[in-house]
């Protein structure tokens, strides 16, 4: 990993063999997109806040890239909105685990100031019997669904 400022930019290299089952299903499913749909979505600037779970999606989608270095998808884990200029898949973790009023507040906040087309933060909320729930939050621009 590079880091500058507060962005960090992944350089991505060939998966292990143990990952190879799980990606060629993923491969084939990804055969379906189109060279012109890749380009739409390469040419956007695409914002995904986590914590926990949400890391592991990123690393599958930097495991795809490995194993298709044609893909034009740019990947650039920064929570600095002025990082976010050009088009790319950022990521950042945001706010506190257990805590979910600080992952809105800092989704809203990076966001809010139109810095992606696109825009999607997930966390799970564990109860007290031990289940999970998923409230979704998502927003583009600076119009924030929450």
């Amino acid at each position: 990993m590079d880091a500058v400022g507060d962005q960090t930019t992944r350089r991505v290299s060939s998966p292990g063999e143990n990952d190879r089952g799980a990606l060629q299903s993923a491969l084939l499913a990804l055969a379906d997109v189109t060279a012109d749909e890749w380009q739409r979505l390469a040419a956007r600037r695409v914002f995904f806040g986590y914590q926990s779970v949400g890391a592991n999606l990123i690393e599958g989608i930097e495991d795809v890239l490995r194993s298709c270095p044609d893909l034009p998808l740019r990947i650039v884990e920064s929570n600095d909105p002025s990082a976010m200029a050009e088009p790319g898949l950022y990521h950042a973790r945001i706010g506190e685990n257990g805590h979910p009023e600080t992952k809105r507040r800092v989704f809203v906040d990076i966001v809010g100031r139109g810095v992606a087309d696109l825009a999607e933060a997930s966390w799970g909320i564990a109860a007290h019997d031990g289940t999970l729930s998923w409230p979704a939050r998502t927003g583009t621009g600076a119009t924030v669904d929450a």
